[in-house]
Formats: C-alpha cells, structure tokens, sequence
C-alpha cells in the first residue's frame, strides 16, 4: 500500500512541478547552473540552449547539461555535457536539464462517471541495483566509470605539480626580489662610501670633487639622487606586476603544467624583449 501511494505522489510531482519542463527524456532548467561532472564541452553554431540539450539527449553518455551564454566562458555560447547531474544553483548565464528516465503509466480507467487508477498501473519504485551492471572491465559502463576514474587522478597528479611549480615560482620571486634589493642597498653604501672619500662626481653636472659644491648644488645633486632611485624602484615594481599578471592570464587559460610553464615563459620572454614597451617611461 506504502508503494502504491509513493507511485502516486510521484506521478503528481512530475505532472504539476514547474520548477523544470520536461520534454521527451532531458529536462530545460532557464536560469540554472550545474557545475561540475563535465567530460565535453564544446562551442555552438547558436546562442540557443536547445541545441545543448538536444546534444545532451543523443549522447548516451550524457546525463546532464549546462548551457552558458555567450560572453561568459568566450565569445560564444557554450555547451557542457555531463556524466552525472551536479547540484543545481541559480545562475542568469545559464540554463541546465538533467537526463530522466521514463515512467511507465497504464491508462486511467473510469467507471460509472468517476475516475480511479487502474490496479494494474505500473509505478516506478527505487529498485535494487541491476546486477546486469557488474564491476566486470568487459561492460561499457564499468571502462567508462574506469576512464574516468584515471582521468580524475591524472588531473590531481597534474594539480599537485601545478601547485608545486607555483610555490616553487612563488619562492624564486621573493629571492630575485630579495638579491634586487640587497644589490640596490649595496650599490647605495658604495655610492655613500665614495661621497665621503671625495671620489664622485658628486654633482652630476660634471663638476668633479676638487671643484667644491655649493649648498644649491649639493639639494640638486641629491633631488637628482632620490629621483633616480625612486625611478627604478617603480620601474621594478611596474615590470614585476606586469610578470605577475602574465602569470594568472596563463594559469587562467588552463592546460597542462607544460602548457602553463610555456605561456608564461613565452610571454615574459615576449615582455621583456618588447623594443616598444612602456613600462618604465
């Protein structure tokens, strides 16, 4: 009896929700994002989520979809099919649907005017596992559940790589930042040093340090002095940010650690070696 009322209450959920709108077998969700779960994405001919639903219901592989509106992940709308239906999440740049099963219902019976569920309908209930879909390496599903499961290691090998190499990058950073530093001190002592033997040029104007400076002289010399100095600071500090932003555009993009290492170092490479930059005017 328990069952009976389930297949019931079922049968009224699917035939008066409004939250999806079935049709055929692949719901349409407006407004809603499932993330997660992807094993193709690919750009569409139109910005019309119809179409990624109609590529999710021909592929048996699929079981969800995410439709992306042009703007958000490119230029173009966007298709994303799924192998399980992640949790679903208001989203305006996108429209989902999820891959149902069909229920099976007998015709309604009516009698002397008045209508009742025939006996014999046939409810969907939560069936025991199909033992037709066993761990055997021979099933489709099991090598499909199995390439995934490499597929997900893969990426997490290649995740602890990736986080590595950033640290690693993040470490070289703080000693070059450091060694600039230290060589800029450096050369500020010797600088000082050679001021207080009398070995400069002290003035920057060509007046050596037999010729004495007068007090206007000496405020010039040293305007000049903390000028140039603050000058390659901000220089540094501009071409370090300009690296850094490099870096994120790279690791935005995605791909493996050797493509991220390779558009990093071709784009800092391609920075450095700019005969028209302007960082440091």
């Amino acid at each position: 009896m328990k069952s009976w009322y389930a297949g019931v209450a079922l049968f009224g959920f699917c035939l008066f929700s409004g939250a999806a709108h079935a049709d055929g077998t692949v719901t349409f969700e407006p407004g809603v994002d499932r993330m997660g779960g992807d094993y193709k994405g690919f750009a569409l001919s139109a910005a019309d989520p119809q179409l990624c639903r109609q590529a999710c219901a021909s592929d048996a592989v699929c079981q969800a979809y995410t439709y992306v509106q042009p703007g958000v992940k490119g230029p173009e709308a966007m298709c994303f099919l799924k192998t399980s239906a992640a949790a679903a999440s208001a989203n305006a740049c996108c429209s989902s649907g999820v891959k149902q099963a069909a229920a099976v219902l007998s015709p309604i019976a009516r009698t002397a005017g008045t209508t009742k569920f025939n006996p014999n309908m046939v409810v969907p209930t939560t069936a025991a596992p199909n033992k037709s879909f066993a761990a055997d390496a021979n099933d489709p599903a099991q090598q499909f559940k199995n390439k995934q499961k490499r597929f997900n290691d893969e990426m997490a090998v290649k995740a602890a790589e990736y986080e590595a190499a950033a640290k690693a990058y993040a470490k070289a950073k703080a000693l070059a930042e450091a060694a600039a530093q230290a060589e800029a001190e450096a050369a500020a002592k010797e600088a000082a040093a050679k001021k207080a033997a009398g070995t400069d040029d002290q003035s920057g104007l060509g007046l050596w340090p037999s010729t004495p400076l007068t007090p206007e002289q000496q405020a010039e010399k040293k305007k000049q002095d903390d000028a140039a100095y603050e000058a390659q600071k901000l220089c540094k500090a501009k071409k370090a940010a300009v690296i850094e932003t490099i870096r994120a555009n790279c690791i935005a993009n995605g791909g493996t650690l050797a493509q991220v290492d390779a558009c990093f170092n071709g784009g800092v490479d391609a920075y450095l070696n700019d005969p028209f930059d302007t960082t440091c005017d």
